[in-house]
């Protein structure tokens, strides 16, 4: 009686109560008979229930069932514990129950789905990672001007493709391409040498998005990318600098995914990273009808990547290929 919010997953909730708690429905009946004890609110979780998620939320005369997503969330150790403490803090702030209930459901969602494979067994969730996501962006954006300008200072005009190049690095933790950070009208070649139309910003390019994100999906650490023009003898030279290579054809694209605008980027670097095995550093394709031969070089960071297509451009030079 002395609880502003009674947060039971649903087997507690079965066992406080003593009812079968097989549906969402279930869930209801058992959170309204345990707010009926005293507590101003409950909260009961439906993870645990078939089916996607639904937690429900009742103060008695009222209940409301919020619906979930399920994740692939192998390391989900604490959910529970930062779900009620998250909303402890939102009561804390002044936020009316039902705000801080919604509040601490979207952390703890995203604390899920980033969870921390530490130690052995179940790892636990991640609440720093929204946080991390944001407290990065000022840097994601110095960080690609830094490397911007290293390309310009040495010139590396000669690996820009006929379709012009960009430059893009993910924050830690993406949600979407808006998460990552590239050059509005791309780094184009001049007599001159580089030219930069505009500094970096946030949702510049979905196609170099769309290959970070693919790389992060199975090597968090590879949040950088760069395209460069392609050049014959690359496997043969990339070893010489340690770079790991890999390709794919364009030619053997599912026609499903050729139609969607920007699906062979993501397919061609989700067919050669494997979870578990060291990432190329470079992925090229011969391209296709209409489509220029391009190479793609992932790095953890910026300048990482720009340092690769500085060590390429020195090995082809004086290899006589440029």
């Amino acid at each position: 009686p002395l609880a502003d919010l009674l947060t039971p997953n649903a087997p507690e909730a079965a066992r406080l109560t003593g009812l079968r708690v097989e549906t969402p429905a279930d869930l209801e009946a058992a959170a309204r008979r345990l707010q009926a004890l005293g507590p101003r609110w409950v909260l009961a979780k439906g993870g645990h229930l078939s089916g996607e998620p639904v937690d429900v939320l009742t103060d008695g005369a009222n209940a409301y069932h919020l619906p979930g997503k399920r994740l692939d969330a192998p390391h989900n150790h604490g959910s529970g514990c930062l779900l009620a403490s998250a909303c402890a803090a939102g009561l804390a702030q002044g936020l009316a129950l039902p705000e801080a209930v919604n509040r601490a459901r979207t952390l703890t969602a995203q604390a899920l789905a980033y969870g921390l494979p530490l130690g052995r067994g179940v790892g636990p969730v991640n609440p720093y990672a929204p946080f991390a996501r944001d407290l990065a962006r000022p840097q994601v954006l110095a960080d690609l001007a830094a490397a911007a300008a290293r390309l310009a200072q040495e010139d590396a005009s000669l690996l820009i493709p006929e379709v012009m190049t960009n430059l893009g690095y993910a924050v830690p933790y993406p949600e979407g391409p808006r998460d990552v950070a590239a050059f509005p009208g791309r780094i184009i070649k001049t007599a001159g040498g580089l030219l930069i139309p505009a500094p970096p910003a946030f949702g510049a390019s979905r196609h170099i998005a769309a290959i970070i994100l693919t790389a992060m999906a199975t090597h968090p650490d590879l949040r950088s990318a760069m395209n460069i023009k392609f050049f014959e003898g690359l496997e043969d030279l990339a070893p010489l600098l340690h770079l790991r290579v890999a390709d794919f054809d364009r030619g053997q694209e599912p026609p499903e995914i050729k139609a969607r605008e920007g699906g062979t980027l993501a397919w061609g670097v989700a067919s050669v990273l494997k979870a578990g095995v060291p990432p190329p550093d470079l992925i090229y394709d011969r391209g296709d009808w209409g489509k220029e031969p391009m190479i793609r070089i992932l790095g953890p960071t910026p300048m990482a990547v720009a340092e690769k297509a500085l060590a390429l451009k020195t090995a082809l030079h004086a290899a006589g290929r440029l």
